[in-house]
């Protein structure tokens, strides 16, 4: 393992090492689950409350470790550094979820919306950086049927989808202030984004293949 990696293990083993040590001071019934004004409404016992995130990460980080054995271009050597980040970014992101969880379980009270938003904000960030920097590969990134057909398209797609990334990053900051409709904030943006960067995707497929059949 590089660097990167051996540094997300290490958050991986620190999540549940953290699960064994608070395990018996934490209430039998965990809150793991809040509703759009931030006040609980799920519950777990103390063991999936402890240990589903943790676990979690584990099954991504051992799948992440496999993919580039089955997809050439996810191991390219000057896309692999951003490939090791973004799994480091994932992992950063769920063992902050995971924190706040214990947080609240210990009696510490805060707007639960808020922290998921700035912790959103900051994986998709990083996100929209990755992306720029992505190659055509099965597993990472705006994996239409054009981007995967076309090297062009999927290369603009995801150029684009840096800059909407980054607004969505954006957004979801100014949701951690009001954490009320913070999910709004993050969610429906993403949507949208989404949604858009699918039909831009098409649209430039049809647009550069229809050229080309029309020089021909």
């Amino acid at each position: 393992m590089n660097k990167i990696e051996r540094l997300t293990f290490f958050i991986i083993v620190l999540g549940f090492t953290i699960g064994f040590i608070l395990y018996p001071q934490m209430p039998y019934w965990m809150v793991s689950h809040w509703d759009i004004e931030g006040h609980p409404d799920g519950f777990l016992h103390k063991f999936w409350g402890l240990f589903i995130i943790p676990l979690v990460s584990m099954l991504v980080f051992l799948v992440f470790q496999y993919l580039p054995q089955y997809d050439k271009n996810v191991a390219l050597k000057d896309f692999r550094p951003y490939y090791d980040d973004f799994l480091l970014a994932l992992t950063s992101f769920f063992f902050v979820l995971y924190l706040a969880t214990i947080f609240w379980n210990i009696g510490i009270r805060f707007m639960i919306g808020s922290v998921i938003s700035l912790a959103f904000a900051a994986f998709f960030y990083y996100l929209s950086i990755m992306l720029e920097h992505s190659h055509q590969n099965n597993f990472i990134g705006i994996r239409t049927p054009w981007t995967l057909k076309d090297k062009h398209v999927w290369e603009k797609t995801h150029l684009l989808a840096g800059t909407m990334y980054r607004a969505v990053a954006t957004v979801a900051v100014v949701g951690a202030f009001m954490p009320r409709y913070a999910l709004y904030f993050m969610l429906i943006p993403l949507l949208l984004s989404t949604i858009y960067l699918v039909v831009y995707s098409y649209a430039e497929y049809h647009s550069a293949h229809h050229a080309k059949n029309v020089k021909s």
